[in-house]
């Protein structure tokens, strides 16, 4: 039961994320052409520039992810080698050594 409420709670805040996501697309492809006040007393101005700053945040730590994953999947495939190398089990069976009597 515990790991099914862990599953629906990230679950939830993936679906809320993406609705951020694409609710933020939306403002400001809507308010990109509004009546500006003064780009230092726009709040308009002020939320784009938020957005797009969170934005290119985002893109960053999806970069930084994606490259932690490739050297750690790099890693775990020479540490599966490296194991399987020294604790394989040998007979003469598995060398193929012909025994003569």
């Amino acid at each position: 039961m515990q790991k099914e409420n862990k599953k629906t709670i990230v679950a939830a805040f993936a679906a809320l994320f993406l609705f951020l996501t694409i609710f933020s697309i939306f403002y400001v492809t809507i308010e990109a052409k509004h009546e500006c006040t003064g780009h230092d007393d726009c709040p308009i101005c002020h939320v784009i520039e938020i957005v797009v700053q969170n934005f290119k945040l985002l893109g960053c730590l999806l970069a930084v992810t994606a490259i932690a994953s490739s050297v750690s999947m790099t890693f775990a495939k020479k540490a599966c080698k490296c194991v399987n190398h020294f604790f394989t089990i040998t007979s003469l069976i598995s060398q193929k050594i012909r025994i003569n009597d």
